[in-house]
């Protein structure tokens, strides 16, 4: 109906025409969002749980079903993340848990949450057989990597650090006070 009332306007100026389109594309925004929300059960977990208790059912899960054994600590996660980034760090969480239990053949896993004033830090560890980012990355076959590019798209960071032989440890970090 906006729509049709924007291009019915014949008086319109430029900006009122950029305004309106504005209005209906947060509008239209935010009832994607809202679908999404509903469609998708990550988004719902977090929307009911919070970003600390989704990760830490979601990691339990996860470890039970391939015998491992989880130390799961969350330490001053604010309840009230934005969506974005309880989202994008969910998503690290959950490609960085994954890839430890299907290539690491590690017996334990660390999955760390902290919060501060100004960010929230992620840190999946394994002690498994560990790889070589690079050879990885060129062979295609880090899909962390494209998980870790949302991230910066928040203004946060996320390492990867690991060699073989020696485990693998993912941090991820997206300030708070600041999101691009």
């Amino acid at each position: 109906m906006d729509l049709r009332a924007l291009s019915q306007s014949r008086d319109a100026t430029d900006a009122e025409w950029q305004s309106r389109i504005r209005e209906m594309r947060d509008h239209l925004s935010a009832l994607a969002r809202e679908s999404q929300a509903h469609s998708d059960p990550v988004y719902a977990k977090l929307e009911v749980l919070g970003l600390a208790s989704a990760a830490r059912a979601y990691s339990q899960r996860r470890c039970a079903e391939e015998g491992v054994t989880l130390d799961f600590e969350a330490t001053d996660v604010p309840g009230d993340l934005p969506r974005e980034v309880a989202v994008t760090l969910f998503r690290v969480l959950q490609e960085g848990l994954d890839n430890a239990l299907r290539y690491a053949r590690t017996p334990n896993i660390t999955v760390s949450l902290r919060g501060t004033a100004s960010a929230i830090e992620l840190d999946v560890v394994d002690q498994g057989v560990g790889f070589d980012p690079a050879t990885a990355a060129k062979s295609g076959g880090l899909g962390l990597v494209g998980t870790c590019e949302r991230l910066r798209l928040l203004g946060g960071t996320c390492a990867i650090q690991s060699s073989p032989g020696a485990g693998t440890q993912i941090h991820a970090r997206v300030p708070l006070t600041s999101n691009p």
